[in-house]
């Protein structure tokens, strides 16, 4: 019952679920950045790309925004948001 559950929520957001995936991938492979910092990093990702996604889905339900091109900007906007996290704990 609860699989489900969780599998429902993960469909509703599916650029956040690859976003998370592939900064996972991104992390493991940075092994010298602290494993404090690459669980803050994934949880991070996952936080932003939900607040993004959420109001997102949300007007392609209301048809206000094209399928292709909300998906897209959540992509491109948790996207950068990683990039620009991990390149700061890589930094200092």
């Amino acid at each position: 019952m609860r699989e489900k559950i969780m599998l429902a929520k993960l469909k509703q957001y599916p650029m956040t679920v690859l976003e998370v995936i592939i900064v996972f991938g991104i992390v493991c492979y940075f092994s010298s950045i602290g494993l404090f910092n690459q669980l803050a990093l994934i949880l991070l990702v996952w936080w932003v790309g939900y607040s993004f996604e959420k109001p997102i889905n949300e007007m392609i339900q209301k048809e206000d925004f094209s399928p292709l091109l909300g998906r897209g900007f959540c992509f491109v906007a948790t996207g950068l948001f990683a990039a620009v996290v991990l390149y700061i704990q890589i930094k200092f």
